[in-house]
C-alpha cells in the first residue's frame, strides 16, 4: 500500500554538469524486464515520480544518489555505492533487496535542471533522532512523492582579477561533500581517477569550468549543504557559499597571500624541520576544499609559501619524523590577502594572565597551564607519543611550571609558545593533593610576529568550580 505526500519545490542551487542527455516525455511506458532500480523491494519506503515543475511532463532517464549521517560543518554523506539511473521517470526506493537506511535523502539529477532532494526520510523503526521535518514510514508501505525539477538557466558570469580587470584563463569550480577541490600552486585540480572508473567514483568529480578570454563562465545550479563556489588565477583567488554566488554576475578575486614563517623549537631555530602547513580558507571547509604544503625549514629554520589562500593556516610537524613528536607542537594563524603575513612557529612565547574571582581569600590557589593529550579514542600509541614529544627538548618549552594564585586573585605565566591548552585552578589540601576549585578555560593563539609576543594575553575571570 502506498501514501501520497506532495512536498514544495526545494529552494535552486547550482546543478553539477552531467554527461547524460535531457529526456522527457508526456506519457511514461513501462521498461520490461523491469531493471533493478525500477523493481519494487519488500522493504520500499518511497516512489518519486520525476516532473518538470513547469511543464508538469515527466522526466525520464534520472541519475539517484542517497544521502546519510548529515553533518552541519559538510552536509550530508552522498553514499556513491547507491548511485543509479532510471530509465523511465519513477524512482523506487531502495532497490530490490535492500533495506535503505535508518535516515536518508535522494538526490535526483537530471541533465539541465536544477537537482532535486527529498527531505529527510527514516524507517518507522529507527530509534536514533531525526529531524522535525524527517517524514517516518513503514518499511513495505512506501510513501508517494513528486520530484518537481525545475529548468537551469545557467547565467553567464564574469571572473575578474583584484584589479577589476577580466581574469582570463581563471578555474572555477563548485566544490560540495564528497566532491573534493585542492588548491595547488595558483590553481585548482581534482583527484585522480583510476584507469577504469567506477560510476561512483565519476559522479564524485567536481564541476569545474574555465573563463574565457573575456573571463566568462557558466556554472551549473547546486543546492547541496554548504557547497561553495572557488575560483583560482595567477592574479588571486576566490571562494564564496552557492548562496552568495547566486544572482551575481560578476565574481572578483582577491590577492595571494604570501607566508614567511621561522621555525624556532627549543628556543633555537629548527633547521631541515618538515612542516605540514594546512591552508584552511576563511570558510575552513576541510572536508572537500583544502591547500596542503609540506616544507622544510633551512639552516636558519625559516620557509616561505607563495599563492597562499588568505584565512585561516594551521601548521605542526609531519607526523612520525620523527616519532617520538607526533604532531607538536600544532598551531595557528592568519594569511592575509595580498602582501607578506610574517609567522613564528613555536618561538619564544608569550605572557598569559587571569585571575580568579568570587573568594574571600586566594590563600593556597594555583593555577596550571598544560597541553591537553590526546583522547582515549586513539589509543596507547598516540599517547605514548604525545608523552615523548613533553619528554622531548622541544617539548620543554611547552611545560609550564604551576604558579601560585596572588593574594588578588591574579597569576601570570610567562612564556607561553602558541599552541592550544587548559588551564585549571586548584586549592593544596592539608595532605598536598590537589582539589579543583576554578572553571577550566581553553584557549590558544595565533603564532605572532617576534615583535608581538610581549604582549600579554589575558583569559579573563576565573569563577569557583561548582561540581554537578
Amino acid at each position: 500500500m502506498k501514501s501520497s505526500v506532495s512536498l514544495p519545490l526545494p529552494g535552486l542551487a547550482w546543478l553539477a554538469l552531467l554527461s547524460m542527455g535531457i529526456e522527457s516525455a508526456a506519457n511514461e511506458q513501462p521498461t520490461e524486464p523491469p531493471s533493478r532500480a525500477e523493481q519494487w523491494s519488500p522493504h520500499a519506503l518511497v516512489e518519486l515520480h520525476v516532473i518538470d515543475a513547469q511543464t508538469e511532463a515527466p522526466l525520464k532517464g534520472a541519475r539517484v544518489i542517497v544521502g546519510t549521517s548529515f553533518s552541519s560543518s559538510r552536509g550530508w554523506n552522498w553514499q556513491d555505492h547507491t548511485l543509479f539511473k532510471v530509465d523511465g521517470s519513477v524512482v523506487r526506493w531502495p532497490r530490490a533487496d535492500e533495506k535503505g537506511y535508518q535516515l536518508q535523502v535522494i538526490r535526483v539529477e537530471v541533465p539541465g535542471y536544477v537537482p532535486y532532494h527529498t527531505v529527510p526520510i527514516t524507517r518507522a523503526d529507527s530509534e536514533r533522532h531525526v529531524p522535525e521535518d524527517a517524514l517516518r514510514v513503514v518499511n513495505g508501505e512506501p510513501i508517494c512523492l513528486e520530484a518537481r525539477l525545475s529548468p537551469d538557466q545557467m547565467p553567464t558570469v564574469r571572473l575578474l582579477q583584484p584589479d577589476g580587470t577580466p581574469a582570463s584563463g581563471g578555474q572555477v569550480a563548485i566544490a560540495m561533500n564528497q566532491r573534493e577541490v585542492r588548491i595547488e600552486g595558483r590553481g585548482l585540480h581534482t583527484r585522480d581517477l583510476p584507469p577504469k572508473p567506477k560510476p561512483g567514483e565519476l559522479w564524485e568529480q567536481p564541476v569545474m569550468t574555465t573563463a574565457d578570454e573575456h573571463g566568462d563562465f557558466r556554472l551549473p545550479v547546486e543546492i547541496a549543504h554548504r557547497a561553495v563556489v572557488v575560483a583560482a588565477h595567477e592574479s588571486g583567488f576566490a571562494l564564496v557559499p552557492v548562496e552568495e554566488f547566486y544572482g551575481n554576475n560578476q565574481l572578483q578575486l582577491e590577492p595571494w597571500g604570501t607566508i614567511h614563517g621561522q621555525a624556532i623549537l627549543g628556543g633555537e631555530p629548527a633547521a631541515d624541520v618538515r612542516l605540514r602547513v594546512h591552508l584552511r580558507t576563511r570558510l575552513m571547509i576541510d572536508d572537500y576544499l583544502e591547500q596542503l604544503v609540506i616544507v622544510t625549514t633551512d639552516h636558519e629554520g625559516r620557509f616561505a609559501i607563495e599563492h597562499a589562500t588568505p584565512g585561516l593556516v594551521n601548521i605542526s610537524t609531519i607526523p612520525d619524523l620523527p616519532k617520538e613528536m607526533d604532531s607538536h607542537p600544532r598551531t595557528h594563524g592568519l594569511v592575509k590577502a595580498g602582501g607578506v603575513t610574517e609567522l613564528v612557529y613555536g618561538g619564544i612565547g608569550r605572557p598569559v594572565v587571569g585571575r580568579v574571582v568570587g573568594l574571600d581569600d586566594y590563600e593556597g590557589l594555583i593555577a596550571t597551564c598544560e597541553l591537553p593529550g590526546p583522547s582515549w579514542r586513539y589509543g596507547g600509541k598516540s599517547n605514548r607519543r604525545f608523552a615523548g614529544f613533553m619528554r622531548s627538548a622541544v617539548g620543554e618549552a611547552y611545560r609550564q611550571t604551576p604558579v601560585e594564585v596572588a593574594a588578588d586573585g591574579t597569576f601570570r605565566f610567562e612564556r607561553v609558545s602558541p599552541e592550544f591548552y587548559h588551564v585549571d585552578i586548584w586549592r593544596i589540601t592539608a595532605n598536598g593533593d590537589r582539589e579543583r576549585h576554578g572553571v577550566r578555560r581553553q584557549f590558544s593563539f595565533p603564532m605572532l610576529p617576534q615583535s608581538e609576543n610581549d604582549l600579554p594575553l589575558d583569559l579573563g575571570d576565573f569563577k569557583p568550580y561548582e561540581p554537578r
